[in-house]
């Protein structure tokens, strides 16, 4: 929070053994479905940089939505506070299918066919699974 690189969140109160933050609300952010195929390519150094640092500090998230990271002011902010938690030393990473479908096939496919990213979560919202990739790309990306 202090490099500004998650969402700055305060402890609002803890009820029934249930704690709730409190968010800074954003204005003029961009979402996964408006996004550039820059700003997600920067979305998508900016969860794996989180990853990292999170398990240097024995923590990981459990997922790598696209819909967690949000352009804000130029750069992006991770949202998804609730997706921290801590790491067992399994070196699994339950998030990386996530992250492929999110991150990696939209962006190769933006490559490979020119659709961009944004149309892209707008059509799959929840990322591009490798069989619809191969459907769209073929053997396009092993002939390069």
């Amino acid at each position: 929070m202090e490099e500004k690189k998650i969402i700055q969140s305060s402890y609002l109160i803890k009820k029934n053994k249930r704690l709730y933050l409190e968010h800074r609300k954003l204005e003029n952010f961009i979402e996964a479905n408006e996004m550039s195929s820059y700003q997600l390519f920067l979305c998508g150094c900016h969860t794996l940089n989180i990853i990292i640092n999170s398990i240097k500090n024995d923590y990981i998230i459990k997922d790598a939505s696209a819909w967690n990271v949000v352009f804000y002011n130029g750069k992006p902010l991770f949202l998804d506070i609730g997706s921290f938690e801590k790491w067992d030393g399994n070196n699994t990473w339950i998030g990386y299918g996530q992250f492929i479908r999110h991150f990696i096939t939209p962006l190769l496919i933006n490559k490979e066919l020119k659709i961009p990213t944004s149309k892209l979560f707008i059509n799959y919202p929840d990322g591009i699974d490798p069989s619809t990739a191969f459907d769209l790309l073929g053997f396009r990306v092993l002939n390069h």
